[in-house]
């Protein structure tokens, strides 16, 4: 199975300390989108496990980061085997140094990558619908010190390359971010904060070793920009350069783009992998094997996922109400949101871009836990 490497749960940016004007050549501005998409080989290492419960040889596919491997300790699976390699749908699992996790997979012939159509990852609680290389939807349940898990909703697509576009909603927050992640290292963010008292409408900044270096804008939903470069750890105001404004544009168009793409394919994903786990959990005398993750018994895990995301949209559409009200923009607010769900086209002005992400984040998010309730409910 490809192991998934789960994005930050959220992305902040503090831009600080303004100071003189300060401009750039146009030489040092195409160095620079240069450099960020000079290609470096981050590709993953992949390797062909044997699983335990095979008497005969019948290989599975692994797929792990090269800057951080891990070793496998258990690996299963419960389908056909042909030619040495495992043959057809079924269900694979394995147990590693970062943790455990089971997928449904679809193995064509031979040495050749399957198709996944769901994931289930213990260490952080992970369940996705799609493929990594296809575009996937992916609920990140992380622990916290309450107890209470911390959720984020991420659509990603990874690039052979190693190139990632994904989408991030918090749900609890109502905040949306679209990251372009390079090769190279560096990662292009743009970060749309949801709350009605926000007065910033987008961020859009470059991280380089968790470091905003280069250039950033944040326009606020007043209308108002932000131009800003980054200098010894500091923002100084001064007008970006236009090279660099057309690359944050085309990028975020891209992972726009991505983004689109990966829910279509975790749609079309998500009526297969019921259908597999309603033939498994729904055998009335199904031999149990001790599976680092088990389809039949997560459907708990499932429904309480289900359960504590609908809590969380309801709290934090009661919060955005109050606060609609406490400033007195319900009007703009509520307009915006009327011309968006008109015309269902994304609007220019930047309030009108805040609240259009923002809804669309929300039925994303709605979306999944319809998927989620369906998926808990197979086999019953």
């Amino acid at each position: 199975m490809k192991y998934l490497s789960p994005l930050a749960l959220s992305i902040s940016l503090a831009l600080a300390g303004c100071s003189s004007t300060s401009s750039s050549s146009e030489e040092a501005t195409n160095a620079l989108i240069a450099d960020i998409q000079a290609p470096r080989d981050a590709s993953d290492l992949v390797q062909w496990v044997q699983p335990q419960n095979q008497s005969v040889d019948c290989k599975i596919y692994s797929s792990m980061s090269r800057t951080a491997p891990s070793a496998i300790h258990q690996a299963y699976w419960d389908g056909k085997c042909k030619g040495g390699y495992a043959s057809g749908i079924g269900l694979e699992a394995m147990t590693s140094e970062q943790g455990s996790g089971s997928a449904i997979a679809n193995y064509s012939a031979g040495q050749t990558k399957p198709d996944y159509y769901y994931q289930n990852n213990d260490e952080p609680g992970l369940v996705a619908f799609g493929d990594p290389e296809n575009g996937n939807l992916m609920l990140l349940a992380k622990g916290s010190t309450s107890g209470s898990p911390v959720f984020s909703l991420v659509t990603m697509t990874r690039e052979s390359d190693g190139t990632v576009y994904s989408s991030l909603f918090n749900p609890e927050t109502g905040d949306t971010s679209f990251v372009k992640q390079f090769p190279s290292g560096y990662e292009l963010v743009y970060r749309y904060p949801a709350s009605p008292k926000d007065p910033v409408a987008i961020e859009a900044f470059t991280l380089k070793n968790n470091a905003v270096v280069g250039y950033a804008i944040r326009q606020h939903k007043d209308a108002s920009v932000d131009q800003l470069k980054m200098s010894a750890g500091s923002a100084r105001a001064g007008r970006v350069p236009e090279p660099y404004i057309q690359f944050l544009q085309s990028t975020l168009t891209q992972v726009r783009q991505k983004s689109a793409a990966a829910l279509h394919n975790a749609e079309s994903s998500v009526a297969t992998s019921i259908a597999y786990r309603s033939a498994q959990c729904g055998q009335q005398a199904r031999q149990h094997v001790a599976t680092p993750t088990d389809l039949c018994t997560e459907r708990a895990d499932l429904s309480r996922y289900a359960g504590a995301l609908k809590a969380i949209d309801a709290k934090r559409e009661q919060r955005f109400t109050n606060e609609l009200n406490a400033r007195n923009v319900a009007r703009r607010w509520l307009q915006a949101l009327a011309d968006y769900n008109a015309t269902n086209q994304r609007p220019s002005s930047s309030l009108d871009d805040a609240v259009a992400q923002y809804v669309e984040s929300v039925k994303r998010a709605r979306t999944m836990v319809d998927y989620i309730e369906r998926s808990a409910a197979a086999g019953l």
